[in-house]
């Protein structure tokens, strides 16, 4: 075996890694619940910080801001998403090179000034990527999250006209429900319960750990009426009516937005079938 195919191989194998990697960083993911269990049940301040992989176990890279509630919703410890700002870019500063060293290996070199710039280049695009992977994951989860959360506060209502009590309608409306938004809600009402506290504060707490304030507004809603029956079940109903709505209004302008963008290539189509059509045409009047 020739020096230069042990090289291609190596480089090869190498850049499967990269891709490998880079890859499955893309695929979405379904949310872990016991990071999410564990930041629950963590207590406050440094100690919470190090079950949840927290920016002081990276002091050389303080001055990267994590997105704490994307990943706290997404379920990713802070500990992995420094892991992927320095190894993304890393694979992204050698595979250009790997790639001009298989290239070079069949006897074709390129100047040494175009893997440096693509080099540069993709490490700074693979810095970025992690975020903009991160926030796409949580934009994602917290769709889901709100049309979860819309299916309970009408369990609630429901469940509190039938009489039971602002305690036991949030329970138990959290028990029907399946999926992993309602595992993240019956944990966070199980851990309430556990620390003797009153349950819509749990809830107000989770919502604003992962940003997403509807799900505070149903402890708000038991917190403030949760003594008269059949206000509470109008109340819950109705702003789960006005969540769906505003879930419809955001897909409606995504549907516009998607078919806004499909005018481009259409328009292109049909200029260049204009062109194949009445160039001959044009050809023979001109000659």
């Amino acid at each position: 075996m020739t020096l230069a195919v042990q090289i291609t191989i190596v480089a090869g194998a190498l850049a499967g890694l990269g891709i490998f990697l880079v890859v499955r960083g893309l695929v979405p993911s379904r949310p872990a619940l016991a990071p999410a269990l564990a930041h629950l049940h963590a207590p406050s301040g440094s100690e919470s910080a190090a079950v949840t992989g927290g920016p002081a176990a990276w002091p050389a890279l303080s001055w990267i801001s994590p997105p704490l509630a994307e990943l706290r919703l997404i379920g990713q410890t802070v500990d992995r998403y420094m892991l992927e700002k320095i190894g993304y870019p890393v694979v992204g500063l050698i595979f250009p090179a790997v790639l001009s060293m298989m290239v070079g290996a069949f006897g074709i070199a390129l100047p040494w000034p175009i893997p440096t710039v693509v080099s540069i280049g993709a490490a700074v695009g693979m810095f970025f990527l992690v975020d903009i992977n991160v926030r796409q994951k949580a934009a994602d989860a917290r769709e889901e999250f709100r049309r979860a959360v819309a299916t309970y506060l009408t369990l609630v209502g429901l469940v509190r006209y039938g009489g039971a009590g602002a305690v036991e309608s949030l329970e138990s409306a959290a028990q029907i429900g399946e999926g992993w938004v309602f595992d993240r809600i019956r944990a966070a009402l199980e851990d309430a319960r556990f620390a003797n506290e009153a349950p819509w504060t749990r809830l107000r707490q989770v919502s604003t750990e992962i940003a997403v304030p509807d799900l505070g507004d149903v402890g708000d809603i038991m917190s403030i009426v949760g003594d008269q029956g059949a206000q509470v079940y109008q109340t819950l109903l109705a702003r789960a009516q006005s969540l769906r709505v505003a879930l419809r209004t955001k897909e409606q302008q995504r549907a516009s937005a998607a078919t806004t963008v499909m005018y481009v290539p259409t328009s292109l189509l049909l200029l260049v079938f204009l062109v194949v059509i009445g160039y001959p045409a044009l050809s023979r009047i001109g000659g």
